[in-house]
């Protein structure tokens, strides 16, 4: 799911807004005139006071009516980016504070136009004008001297790389839920909450020994993992608009936060399994001595007896010779009495 977010993060560039002027800041025979390119005329003119044509003695003016308009604003979703404009700053100081803004980024093309793109998908709405009364107030005609138009606005594009994204996501949250809804035993499931009592003995109160485990309810919701939707628009909640590069960040950040509480359940999990296995180990250990010392009380060491047995039987053997030998001694000497 991290990949497809990386993924989606690595095609921004369709889905920034961009706000094309319309209007050269400087023109070619300006160029010839100073022996510079358009581009370094335009970026060298100073931005306030009445407009001049730039010469090999002089920078130029754009012609700002200051009275007018003393500021630049730029919006894009909920942030707002305002300066000054000074009397002696220039189109190239007024490139660097765009720049300088986080939601937008600004220069100038080889016709000499102002080019400005927003860092995020959200519209981009840019204009000079004046704060009055703490309300700022676009000025069209002072603008439209930088840009061309009165109130440039654009929004962003749409990724088809992007929208392509979306079910591949959406399938893989699925069957993260399905894999925690499958993964009960004998009607047990700890990751959809079910607690899980493993007695160690057979006694019972305050003499039992056991082990209580609580499971944890995990699903992507639970887990703070939306869904994704074919939208620019930032969802509310966990969900996702693929075509919003906010979004994108969020979904990014909420999987890290999952992915933390992922480790920290089954290190938890590991924990238990572990006492319940060197429980288990202790166990089987404990009924082998049990059973060998059962074994030694009744089994006989069919080795030994046999040993014993031949030893009685030779025994009686050397006891009946023994009789016999005497009975016949005895009636030897009988017959010599006779």
């Amino acid at each position: 799911m991290q990949s497809v977010v990386t993924q989606a993060q690595s095609n921004a560039t369709p889905n920034l807004p961009k706000l094309q002027g319309t209007r050269a800041l400087a023109t070619a025979g300006e160029a010839t005139a100073t022996g510079k390119s358009i581009y370094d005329v335009s970026m060298g003119k100073t931005l306030a006071g009445t407009a001049a044509a730039a010469t090999s003695s002089t920078p130029g003016v754009v012609g700002i009516n200051t009275s007018n308009a003393n500021q630049m604003q730029l919006s894009a979703g909920f942030t707002t980016y305002k300066f000054d404009i000074g009397s002696t700053d220039t189109v190239s100081d007024l490139v660097s504070n765009i720049n300088k803004s986080g939601i937008a980024t600004a220069t100038i093309d080889v016709q000499g136009q102002l080019q400005i793109t927003g860092t995020g998908s959200d519209t981009l709405t840019v204009g000079l004008g004046k704060t009055a009364s703490g309300a700022f107030a676009v000025d069209g005609t002072e603008t439209a001297k930088l840009t061309g138009g009165a109130t440039p606005s654009a929004a962003g594009g749409t990724s088809a790389q992007r929208s392509a994204l979306v079910g591949q996501f959406n399938a893989l949250r699925t069957q993260l839920d399905q894999a925690a809804r499958d993964a009960g035993f004998n009607g047990t499931n700890l990751l959809a909450g079910d607690s899980l009592s493993i007695a160690f003995n057979e006694k019972t109160g305050a003499a039992k020994s056991k082990l209580d485990i609580q499971g944890t309810s995990l699903s992507s919701s639970a887990l703070g993992i939306g869904e994704f939707k074919d939208s620019a628009t930032a969802q509310s909640g966990a969900d996702i608009g693929i075509q919003n590069n906010a979004d994108l960040t969020k979904a990014a950040d909420a999987l890290s936060n999952a992915l933390a509480n992922l480790k920290s359940i089954s290190s938890t999990f590991g924990s238990n399994l572990s006492t319940v296995q060197n429980r288990q180990n202790f166990t089987k250990e404990m009924i082998n001595v049990l059973t060998t010392g059962a074994a030694n009380l009744t089994n006989a060491d069919m080795n030994e007896e046999a040993a014993n047995s031949q030893a009685l039987s030779t025994r009686q053997s050397l006891a009946v010779s023994s009789l016999s030998l005497a009975s016949q001694a005895s009636q030897g000497i009988l017959q010599l009495l006779r």
